[in-house]
């Protein structure tokens, strides 16, 4: 809903006590039934709630090595602890040590505020199970907690140990490579003097000191590994254990949650509440485009056309192209109708000001104007007038798949320059409808749109046939519309009856008042205004449509 501006706007501007009381007047059994329905579910909630126990126990966490590359102690990483708490492994453990039959939901953990200090809250409707469940818990987590850490330092140890056993392996090879060569030594002392003697000597005691370094270092590495591996057992031996539980969970006396009458008053409170809300907000924030005078003060053109919604067996039936179809009945009856009547509304505008081709679009997707463009086609064409649809979609058009014709090429290799004509398809069943398909997804169809080229082959359409229809992109998500309506003699902006607002409009018209294109009008699609009685249904009657007796 739109309203007019009127000079005491800024007094208005801000709620009193007298908008809110109108809300509620206007919207009496909104606010009731709100107020009824609240109160409802509080007590549907509070019969249907089973009494409940809750009982904690405490866990301390202190660092260990497990998850570091050494033997240095890591703080607890809380979200992965509280994982671990809540396991499917260690619930299952726990149900088993308390015998209990495995349940679902129930437990939550969590760490008290700047602490490492672990909670476990069991939720059962027995007191004494609760109680055991949350003992069982912290216990299987504790002995989980401490198991890793000693099989961290077992793995460790026993790798130290390997890998001192590889070490001292190669340090006694090489002590024995050492007493080889020193024989070998021995036995040129006994060769008579000689140059050759010499210069073997000479080697082997060069060979003989590179093994002594690597023995040293080997030597030397030993002597470090078994100082480590001291360190970790003795480490292992007096370091705290990685988890302890310091609070076991008592048997609560009491249920837990608040008495079931304060969720009754809270209901209805709550309800009043959120009735007086949503009714003041339906009045003071409605802007919907909901009626015809709503879309021609917001677009400050006449309404062309109003469509009623299809229905969804009718939408189905080749993608909503109601002009294609031979369905019988009177939502059929009165949507071919009020195409017929868009149809005589844009050719009248096309004799009264030499309007040749026409750019139809929306603000948002899925507001039917692809539909409105294919339906406003196939009325024109029945009426004898020699049409061509543009669609100039070039993001996601829809047009050749709900028309059935190819597009394997189309406008967009033409204004790319890949193709020197431009591809038409005729449409099956319509002597004078012809459709030039939108063709491959370019990259940059906002600068094929605005591009000379377009503007040449909209002015050679003109030419060649009597009216021009150009399907676009939405005007709220690409530019694409507002260049391209620039060669087109004006601009058809479809509106949705229930999705678009009175503010998408006021951008629309704003972005074709500043490139100085002329909306011609709008057309109303799925026009809510057209349904009325009590279940929202017009009279039935229609030319063309007879019921059999």
């Amino acid at each position: 809903m739109l309203q007019e501006p009127s000079i005491d706007d800024g007094r208005k501007s801000i709620a009193s006590l007298e908008d809110y009381l109108g809300a509620v007047r206007k919207h009496t059994l909104l606010v009731v039934a709100s107020a009824v329905a609240l109160l409802a579910l509080a007590v549907i909630f509070t019969s249907g709630r089973t009494a409940q126990f809750e009982a904690t126990a405490r866990v301390a966490l202190d660092p260990t090595p497990v998850g570091s590359l050494d033997t240095r102690l890591v703080a607890p990483k809380l979200d992965r602890e509280v994982e671990i708490v809540v396991s499917d492994t260690v619930l299952a453990a726990a149900y088993i040590r308390a015998g209990l039959p495995q349940t679902p939901g129930g437990v939550e953990a969590t760490f008290q505020p700047l602490s490492d200090v672990l909670r476990i809250v069991v939720t059962n409707v027995s007191a004494t199970r609760a109680a055991a469940l949350a003992n069982a818990i912290a216990a299987v987590y504790v002995e989980t907690r401490v198991q890793a850490q000693t099989d961290f330092y077992t793995e460790a140890e026993g790798k130290t140990a390997a890998d001192m056993a590889i070490i001292q392996a190669l340090a006694d090879a090489d002590l024995a490579q050492i007493r080889r060569l020193d024989e070998e030594g021995q036995a040129l002392l006994q060769q008579p003097a000689s140059a050759i003697r010499d210069a073997q000597f000479s080697a082997l005691n060069t060979s003989r000191g590179a093994l002594y370094q690597t023995l040293d270092s080997d030597q030397a590495l030993v002597r470090t590994m078994t100082a480590n591996l001291t360190d970790m057992q003795r480490t292992r031996l007096t370091q705290e254990p990685a988890a302890r539980v310091i609070t076991e969970a008592p048997v609560p006396d009491s249920p837990t949650g608040l008495n079931k009458k304060i969720f009754w008053i809270a209901g209805l409170l709550l309800g009043l509440g959120l009735g007086v809300v949503i009714a003041f907000l339906r009045q003071r924030l409605d802007r919907s485009a909901s009626s015809t005078r709503d879309v021609e003060l917001a677009l400050g053109t006449k309404v062309v056309g109003s469509v009623p919604s299809f229905g969804w067996r009718l939408s189905r039936a080749r993608k909503g192209v109601i002009m294609g179809t031979t369905h019988a009945g009177p939502t059929a009856e009165r949507s071919r109708e009020a195409y017929r009547r868009l149809r005589s509304s844009v050719l009248y505008l096309s004799r009264a000001n030499n309007v040749k081709s026409v750019l139809i679009t929306s603000n948002r997707s899925a507001e039917g104007k692809s539909t409105t463009a294919a339906n406003l086609a196939m009325a024109a064409a029945m009426g004898d007038t020699k049409t061509v649809l543009v669609s100039a979609d070039l993001r996601r058009s829809s047009l050749e798949t709900t028309l059935g014709v190819r597009n394997d090429r189309g406008l967009a290799e033409y204004l790319s320059g890949v193709d020197p004509q431009v591809h038409c398809e005729q449409v099956a069943g319509f002597e004078n409808l012809t459709i030039v398909p939108s063709g491959a997804i370019p990259s940059n169809p906002g600068e094929l749109l605005n591009s000379s080229r377009f503007e040449m082959l909209i002015k050679r359409l003109e030419m060649d046939f009597d009216l021009v229809i150009v399907d676009t992109a939405p005007v709220g998500a690409t530019a694409d519309a507002v260049g391209a309506a620039r060669f087109t003699d004006g601009v058809l902006v479809v509106v949705d009856g229930k999705r678009t607002s009175t503010t998408d409009l006021s951008s629309v018209r704003s972005e074709f008042q500043r490139t100085g294109v002329p909306i011609l009008g709008a057309v109303m699609n799925r026009d809510v205004s057209m349904a009325t009685g009590v279940f929202g249904r017009r009279s039935s009657y229609g030319y063309g449509y007879y019921r059999k007796a």
